[in-house]
């Protein structure tokens, strides 16, 4: 990670916090997860007569569907967007099945419907990805006493509480949901039933010690700077090997001894 960028960042969340002294529920957090909606999608088992322990084979189909999720520093979180891609809508559709502009701008005003109860302004902090960053989406950010923080590129995996703490253990109960899911009626999750198996993994996932572990190892609540591990700020180490040109050639002649 880029040192700089680190520091400013870190020094920004610091002055804006000792200034407004927000409490713990408003400070929240947002990302997109893709999930796939294919792990079980055609599946076969063989095995010889008689073996007790099967492996259960999986064709690597990939149909994915952008959650966008929120949480915030109290360890509770926000009402989901779901995103499906096409034209089948339930809680809103994506032409490319990602977050877009349009789109965004929908999540922070249904961010500030579930969130204008909160005294004092409400901090939100995102990735860098550009429809985070429009006009439309900051503007309405200001009007309504909405501050934006967005992470340095390339530090997520460190700064990010959701990338850190959340998505890694809801990817892993969203495929045991989806095998659950599987064994008990022989079908593959559809968007018709997305929400329903989504749920159980997000509430498995989501718990109020994980979320506060999320701000607690970002260096959030409690507010700390000497939370990055030591070698997240090490260069790069070099991984490429140096060939010798040209190459040895092995002799047709062997020594006899």
């Amino acid at each position: 990670m880029n040192p700089t960028a680190v520091k400013d960042y870190l020094d920004t969340v610091e002055e804006l916090f000792t200034t407004h002294n927000p409490p713990d529920e408003n400070i929240l957090g947002m990302d997109e997860v893709g999930v796939n909606t294919g792990i079980f999608a055609r599946q076969l088992v063989i095995a010889e007569a008689g073996q007790r322990h099967v492996h259960l084979q999986k064709d690597g189909e990939r149909k994915i569907t952008t959650v966008i999720e929120t949480i915030a520093g109290n360890g509770t979180t926000l009402r989901p967007t779901v995103i499906f891609k096409g034209k089948y809508r339930i809680v809103t559709v994506s032409s490319r099945g990602y977050t877009e502009n349009v789109i965004s701008l929908e999540y922070i005003k249904d961010f500030d419907d579930q969130t204008s109860h909160l005294e004092g302004p409400r901090f939100l902090f995102v990735d860098g990805h550009q429809s985070h960053c429009t006009i439309d989406f900051l503007e309405y950010a200001v009007a309504h006493n909405i501050i934006v923080i967005s992470y340095p590129p390339h530090t997520t995996h460190e700064l990010q509480g959701l990338d850190v703490a959340c998505f890694g253990a809801l990817k892993i109960y969203w495929t045991q949901e989806c095998e659950r899911y599987w064994r008990s009626t022989g079908k593959r999750v559809t968007n018709d039933t997305f929400l329903r198996v989504y749920s159980r993994a997000r509430a498995r996932a989501f718990t109020p010690e994980t979320i506060r572990s999320a701000y607690r190892t970002t260096g959030l609540i409690p507010r700390r700077r000497d939370f990055l591990r030591p070698d997240a700020m090490a260069p790069a180490l070099e991984r490429s090997t140096k060939g010798g040109f040209p190459l040895p050639l092995p002799s047709p002649v062997r020594a006899i001894v």
